[in-house]
């Protein structure tokens, strides 16, 4: 299988900082052997909370992006909510996609209101965390 990765960032930064948050995308293709996997699906939602998401209803939509996806989970899925401003915070932790967790996340994401800056990087660091918390069980 080949891989093609594209990095994306702002290449511009701000007066004083010395970090850049950069986006990669990796995309699998060509022929490879299909196998399934025992392993547990594990879905990881990380949500930008930052106060660029106030106004034209950019937060409601992006809670109710997150809801709509978590709602679409099976009963055998994993799933995380984080969300990130100048912090990030664990709003669901890694739990089985039931339908009691799913509606517990469902009002936990709704109440999620925009604030701060934006350390993306927090929010990844955040999610890498809680996979790996995945690989342990």
């Amino acid at each position: 299988m080949d891989f093609k990765v594209v990095s994306a960032c702002n290449p511009v930064l701000a007066l004083g900082v010395r970090e850049v948050d950069v986006i990669l995308t990796v995309t699998g293709s060509g022929a490879g052997e299909v196998v399934k996997s025992t392993k547990k699906k594990v879905y990881g939602f990380v949500e930008d909370n930052s106060g660029s998401m106030d106004g034209e209803g950019k937060m409601q939509t992006a809670n109710n992006s997150v809801c709509a996806a978590i709602d679409e989970l099976t009963a055998e899925d994993y799933f995380f909510v984080i969300s990130f401003d100048s912090s990030a915070v664990l709003r669901v932790p890694l739990t089985l996609a039931t339908p009691a967790a799913k509606r517990a996340a469902r009002e936990k994401i709704q109440r999620i209101s925009p604030d701060g800056g934006t350390a993306m990087s927090k929010g990844l660091l955040g999610a890498l965390r809680e996979f790996q918390k995945a690989d342990e069980d």
